[in-house]
This record gives structure tokens, sequence and C-alpha cells, in this order.
């Protein structure tokens, strides 16, 4: 993921925060500072907040180990200043499958509040310092405070609405009785029911419940768009929608070859290949702005080629490659099938597939 920081891995799986996230922490130094907070105060703070996104972390790992149980990898673990994101390689089907994943979450913290309970219940010294509920961040206070956070994690994620957990656990419910797709359709509506209690409360009280609200809302509906581009895309593979589009040049061939080949067929893309091994990949606009600066036509084309480049596999789901491509819808990407190029696929390609069928064309 773009302008994330690795931080290497956890059970295997890669763990990332996103730069934005540094506004939490400039965030909360400047408001200690502005209360004339000590040095040492803020030292606290930080790093409570920072013992909270830990638990953050344990929370999501808490999903991709429960997902990884019924075969499902996830990608990686991103935090950011909202929170955290587990990106699974894809949502369970059945609906116990996804609501064991979605309950491991929130499980999680409840074990860590029960942890730090346990722990300082016996002390009478420690809930005597307790008693005064202003008191600030320290040694002593610091595990009652982690453990209330904890509990509010639980409590706020339970709120039956995307993208929160509770959301996928009402889904998860509904999908025993009814269709999936139909299920997430109820599931958003009462979401969204939630988000706007949270926007009207935001108005009369803390204008972050309006932040939350908004969250929700558009939480909801992009779950749903999501499942019903699922139901769509469903049947289908990558190959399925795949076209032949491309332009197969050789390492030999000059620019001034692939140009005169590139322009006198519809290809989109330029494919610079060898019995169907890949060694680079010219697109349109590299082509054009290496003619407008009036540069040698001579030269080889491997020296305008993308040496990096990201291929999609034939037989993934034809769901995933869209939501991936998404993010990237002017791109053509080449499929491979056994190492070998087999065509290519674009975001545009994917939603003239998806058309066709279901205008009951062949494509």
């Amino acid at each position: 993921m773009k302008y994330a920081l690795n931080l290497g891995k956890l059970f295997g799986i890669s763990l990332k925060v996103h730069w934005t996230f540094a506004f939490i922490l400039l965030w909360v130094t400047f408001l200690n500072l502005s209360y004339g907070q000590t040095a040492m105060g803020i030292a606290w703070e930080l790093f409570f907040v920072i013992s909270i996104f830990g638990c953050v972390v344990l929370h999501e790992l808490g999903h991709a180990l429960a997902a990884r149980r019924f075969g499902i990898p996830t990608k990686d673990i991103t935090l950011y200043p909202i929170g955290g994101v587990a990106r699974l390689q894809s949502i369970p089907k059945e609906p116990m499958k996804e609501l064991v994943v979605a309950i491991a979450g929130p499980a999680v913290n409840v074990v860590i509040a029960l942890i730090l309970f346990i722990g300082f219940k016996s002390n009478q010294q420690y809930i005597e310092n307790l008693t005064l509920l202003d008191e600030p961040l320290s040694l002593a206070t610091f595990p009652y405070y982690l453990m209330t956070a904890n509990i509010v994690l639980v409590i706020f994620n339970a709120i039956p609405a995307f993208p929160m957990d509770g959301g996928r656990v009402l889904r998860a419910l509904l999908s025993m009785k009814l269709p999936r797709l139909q299920a997430t359709r109820i599931a958003m509506w009462i979401g969204q029911f939630f988000a706007g209690v949270f926007i009207v409360a935001g108005l009369f009280y803390n204008p972050f419940l309006m932040l939350i609200g908004f969250f929700v809302f558009f939480g909801a509906r992009s779950e749903y768009k999501y499942i019903k581009n699922f139901e769509r895309f469903e049947p289908y593979m990558v190959k399925d929608a795949m076209s032949q589009n491309y332009v197969p040049v050789s390492t030999q061939d000059t620019i001034n070859e692939a140009m005169e080949k590139f322009y006198n067929s519809p290809g989109q893309v330029i494919i610079v290949e060898k019995n169907g091994v890949i060694y680079g990949i010219v697109r349109r606009h590299t082509i054009e702005k290496y003619l407008k600066d009036g540069h040698n036509k001579q030269r080889k084309i491997t020296t305008l080629m993308d040496k990096e480049f990201e291929v999609i596999d034939a037989n993934q789901n034809l769901n995933q490659a869209y939501n991936y491509l998404i993010r990237k819808r002017d791109k053509y990407f080449p499929v491979m099938v056994d190492n070998r190029i087999s065509g290519i696929i674009s975001f545009n390609k994917i939603r003239e597939f998806l058309i066709l069928k279901t205008e009951g064309y062949q494509y």
C-alpha cells in the first residue's frame, strides 16, 4: 500500500502503519501542550494512544487468524488514525464462518480487558487509587484506563452497522435464513439508521459523532456494493473477461518498429516478450511522451519498457481482480497462465464484460 510504513510481520502477516497515523500523535501532543501538560504527562498520553492501537492490532490479528483457520489468507494489517484494517483475501461466504471471523476481533479485546482486570483486582491499594476517576495517566492508573479503552472498543464494534464487526455479525445471522445479498441490504439499512443517530447526536453534543456517522453511512453502502458485485462476478474468472488487445514485440525491435505495430493494431499496450515470457511493458503515454520529446526512434524498445510490473492470474476470481483494479482504472495488466502471457485485463474491460453478460450477450 502506498504511503504506508512496513513495521514487519506478525504470524506471517505484514503490519503497516499509514502515514496519516502521525496526525493523531501530533494532535494528542498539541492538546496536552494547550492544557499545560508536563513533558512526562505528554509521554504517558502518547504511550497510552500507542498502547490502544497495539490492542487494535491484536483485534485485527484475531480476525486474520480466525480467517486463516478457514483457509482465507490476510494480505496485511494497516493502522489508520481511525483504527485498523485487516485486508482479508475474501469474506467467508458461509454465515457461520463469517460469524466466527467477525467475533474473533472483539473477543481479543475482551480477553485483554479481563487480563488487566484480574491483574489489579486483588490489589486493594491500586483499587483505592482508582476512586478518583480524574487521576492522570501514570504507572498506577495505566492498566485501568487501558482496560476501559478495550471495553469501549468492544462496545463500539458491537454496533450492528458496517464496517464495524457488529454489522458483519448481523449479516451473518440474517444470512442463516436469507440470501446473502438480501441480508446485506437489511444490515445496510440498520447500519444507516445508526449512522443517522450518530449524525444527529453530533449536532447537539460532539462533532466527532458526526464524523463517525458519515463513516458508518458510507461504510454500509460500500459493503452492500461490494457484495452486490461479488454476487454478479462470482461465477467468473479473470480469463473469462480478459482480451487479446495487446501488441507483442521482440526485445530486438526498435522503437520505430514497435510503434508501427502498435498504431496499426487495436492493441492497448505493448508487451515485450519472447515465447510468452514477459520482459517488460510499454504503455501508450510512455510512447507518446517519448515521441513528443523528439528522441531517437531507432533505439531498442527495451529502453522504454517498464521492467517492474504487476500481473494478474487468469484463474483469479473476477471479483477480486475488480476490487484490486478499481484503484488503477486506466491501466492494463498482463494475464498469466503457467507463467506465460495469455491476455490483458483492466478495470474498464471487467465493467464491459459485466454489462455484456447482464444484457445477455456473449463476450
